[in-house]
């Protein structure tokens, strides 16, 4: 995992098939180190690899933002389970009940 943001591809339609299989399905901090614009291709590729792929992706992030791409997420502190959040809207309202529920943490 220490190469992983070596490693990372930034997506465009026509490569998409050729590198889908050089993507991790365990993504540490997929976009830590990105600019927006970039982490956001990241996301999306990750969207369409489980969309059109039916990949799970295990993806650890500190970025509410981008966990509210997910379908799922599993809130975590000191190795410890704190709350299980399905996403059951769009995007935009479960990061809304992220950032809801991180503020009662």
């Amino acid at each position: 995992m220490d190469n992983y943001h070596e490693n990372t591809v930034v997506f465009s339609d026509n490569r998409f098939k050729q590198e889908r299989e050089k993507i991790m399905d365990k993504s540490d901090e997929p976009t830590g180190n990105l600019d927006s614009k970039s982490g956001k291709a990241v996301i999306n590729a990750l969207d369409r690899i489980n969309q059109k792929d039916g990949k799970t992706i295990v993806m650890v992030t500190h970025d509410p933002q981008m966990a509210s791409h997910c379908t799922r997420i599993i809130l975590l502190k000191d190795g410890t389970i704190l709350d299980i959040l399905k996403k059951e809207e769009g995007t935009e309202e479960f990061y809304q009940e992220i950032l809801a529920r991180m503020a009662d943490l």
